[in-house]
């Protein structure tokens, strides 16, 4: 009887299993569908591809906090980062932004990314005297790195910005340098996220960040993603240039869950 009984618990238990992984891979093929993005990728421990090795700074970089202070090009830079972008020299300083003087990339302010083990692993020029293109960048691809990953703390939340100059006003931040999320990113976060993910896209970028927030929004990291929708006419580097500290703050606070009938 002991075997009869034991027999017919075995034969139930491989019918709930193979029940359980049919309704399994029914649900993941379904959340594939809906939110168009491969769990399995997310899953996998493929590797990326390589970044572009031996990067620098343009040849012409000068770090702010090594330049002289009394140089007019000195003072154009600052200027136009504490007066017209609202920045404090404890930002300057902490992202070691600078810039730069002659060649291809003439008055350019350079906030530089720098990856886990601090090694430079890309950079965002952008003008200071309107010239055009307003931004140019280096040659590497901006896919396959984590903008400032040594500065991003995976336990706490992380706000997910568009440009630098929102990351650099946003603790524990990633810029997408863009719109929409690299492969590289979306499978860090899944893998290593810890805390909330808050997606704060400029004003402009509320359809983007829905998309993104829905994307964000599967697995291991479901229930923990939350969105801010921005004041019409600003981004956040634009809330830091009129209202400060406080109005950045302010802004990060007000991060929300969206109900399926706003997605």
């Amino acid at each position: 009887v002991r075997i009869m009984n034991s027999l017919k618990f075995t034969k139930e238990h491989i019918k709930w299993t193979l029940e359980g992984r049919r309704l399994s891979s029914l649900f993941v093929r379904l959340s594939e569908e809906s939110i168009g993005y491969d769990l399995d990728y997310l899953n996998s421990s493929k590797k990326s591809k390589n970044v572009i090795e031996d990067l620098t700074l343009p040849t012409h970089y000068l770090n702010l906090q090594e330049s002289n202070p009394n140089s007019l090009l000195y003072k154009q830079a600052w200027n136009y980062l504490t007066k017209s972008r609202g920045l404090t020299k404890d930002i300057i300083d902490k992202y070691k932004i600078g810039y730069t003087v002659g060649g291809k990339y003439d008055s350019r302010i350079i906030i530089p990314s720098y990856d886990i083990n601090d090694e430079l692993n890309y950079w965002v020029g952008r003008t200071y005297v309107n010239q055009k293109p307003k931004y140019l960048n280096p040659d590497s691809d901006k896919e396959v790195i984590i903008f400032n990953e040594c500065c991003l703390n995976w336990d706490s939340d992380i706000y997910l910005v568009e440009g630098p100059f929102d990351h650099i006003v946003v603790h524990n931040s990633v810029p997408l340098l863009g719109k929409k999320i690299s492969d590289k990113l979306m499978s860090s976060l899944y893998h290593k996220a810890n805390a909330n993910i808050i997606v704060l896209l400029d004003d402009d970028g509320w359809k983007d960040a829905k998309e993104l927030y829905s994307k964000l929004n599967v697995g291991k990291l479901f229930n923990r993603v939350k969105i801010v929708k921005m004041k019409e006419g600003y981004d956040i580097a634009k809330i830091q240039e009129d209202f400060g500290r406080r109005g950045v703050i302010e802004v990060m606070k007000s991060a929300y869950k969206l109900k399926e009938s706003e997605l």
